[in-house]
């Protein structure tokens, strides 16, 4: 929640992968029930979008100077 709330300050993007896989993926219980709350967390946020990787590819194209930061400090 704490790299959420530093990219939404900050008007970022945030992406979240996760994989099925029982075991060592997201898909064993515990993460699960973390990932929820994760979710539902984000969702509480004004002006939250989700999208798969398929549409967030196709976004960037467009709108290239909204995916740049200046990394510099100034």
């Amino acid at each position: 929640m704490q790299e959420f709330d530093a990219i939404y300050a900050e008007g970022g993007y945030f992406n979240l992968t996760v994989h099925p896989r029982v075991g060592y993926g997201s898909g064993s219980p515990a993460r699960v029930a973390i990932v929820e709350k994760l979710i539902a967390y984000i969702k509480r946020h004004d002006g939250v979008r989700f999208a798969g990787m398929l549409e967030t590819g196709a976004m960037v194209p467009e709108t290239p100077g909204d995916w740049r930061r200046d990394w510099s400090g100034q």
